[in-house]
């Protein structure tokens, strides 16, 4: 995770402009962070407010996928017979939990980054992970054996 965050700054071998990554952020995210950093060249007395602006930008961004997953969720959700049903919002509990405990664990891991701005790029990239899996193509053949 520390390189993931290193990378989304600029502080490792791939920057944030490397294809690599373009997908995992949107346009938007990239033009809030570089807002923020054209902000603290203008006062860079204050990192905190610059800390505060990289946290708003990453939580954004997450909020933007969540609705994206919450979205994609619920058409793949009410396309399955009810037993599947259940076994989605079960697997789908579980996630969160196991989310919300890695994030957490990263943030832990690397507190001397910004917490608030570690936490929400875990978000992101969880959340993006479980977009790719609810479009899989096992789960798309479910969805389409229960039509």
């Amino acid at each position: 995770m520390l390189a993931f965050v290193a990378m989304l700054w600029g502080l490792g071998p791939m920057s944030v402009q490397s294809p690599a990554w373009l997908g995992e952020f949107s346009a938007s995210f990239h033009a809030c962070m570089r807002s923020a950093k054209r902000w603290q060249r203008s006062r860079s007395d204050d990192e905190n407010l610059f800390e505060i602006a990289r946290m708003a930008c990453a939580e954004a961004e997450w909020k933007r996928r969540d609705r994206v997953l919450n979205q994609l969720y619920k058409r793949v959700h009410d396309r399955l017979p009810p037993a599947q049903r259940t076994r989605l919002a079960a697997l789908e509990r579980q996630w969160v939990t196991e989310r919300e405990m890695q994030c957490n664990a990263e943030t832990e891991k690397h507190s001397f980054e910004s917490e608030g701005v570690t936490f929400y790029l875990c978000r992101v990239h969880a959340t993006n992970q479980r977009i790719r899996w609810l479009r899989a193509p096992d789960v798309r053949a479910t969805r389409n054996a229960a039509r």
